[in-house]
């Protein structure tokens, strides 16, 4: 950023969380966009409103969210079982993400930082990231010692319902990952290429003035 000649920085802004990037129509009351975003390490064992904020609806039904909600936190308690998961929940969805938040060491994005979306009025959630400051080796308050891949581990370890999914569906996410490397999706390669994308259009000496 240059303001009257005068460099100040590169930043990364944080976006409106415009309708269109999540593919929700604003004007259909069945489309909810939802963020959790209190930071509570008890969000996934039962719900408390303060920890969601919805985007869309803007009357939205919140048993819907309710109701997923309280069944991760009875699948955790053993009240329920995640062989149900798919009356709840869009399975693919949620597997890519897990993988991907594993991919991009994303600590982050369990108990915040992630959109919940359904486009049937809450009956089955899609999960989407947003606000990826803390991934590649990016944890606030770690040294460069501590973001190392052997030390970090398995990320989904830092949350309980998260650790629960990843274990059971361990096949489907095996069978998954697989697929992904085997047609080149994840890749050496392809991350390469995309962080050249996502950054090559900012000038090395640029990054040197910032540091």
């Amino acid at each position: 950023i240059y303001v009257n000649g005068d460099f100040h920085g590169v930043f990364v802004w944080r976006g409106s969380k415009p309708a269109a990037d999540y593919l929700i129509d604003k004007k259909n009351k069945l489309h909810y966009l939802v963020q959790a975003s209190g930071k509570n390490p008890s969000t996934w064992l039962g719900y408390t409103a303060s920890d969601w904020t919805f985007s869309y609806a803007k009357k939205p039904d919140t048993k819907s969210l309710q109701r997923l909600v309280s069944y991760i936190a009875d699948c955790q308690s053993g009240k329920a079982s995640l062989a149900d998961f798919e009356s709840y929940a869009n399975k693919q969805s949620w597997l890519d993400y897990l993988l991907f938040i594993e991919l991009a060491a994303s600590q982050d994005s369990m108990i915040n930082n992630l959109f919940l979306e359904s486009w049937d009025g809450g009956n089955i959630w899609h999960v989407m990231a947003y606000d990826m400051d803390e991934t590649f080796g990016i944890v606030w308050g770690y040294t460069p010692a501590q973001v190392q891949p052997d030390v970090l581990g398995w990320i989904t370890n830092y949350n309980a319902a998260w650790t629960m999914l990843r274990e059971f569906f361990a096949d489907d996410l095996a069978a998954r990952w697989k697929y992904l490397r085997d047609n080149n999706v994840i890749s050496s390669d392809t991350l390469d290429k995309t962080i050249r994308r996502l950054t090559g259009t900012i000038s090395t000496d640029d990054f040197a003035s910032d540091l």
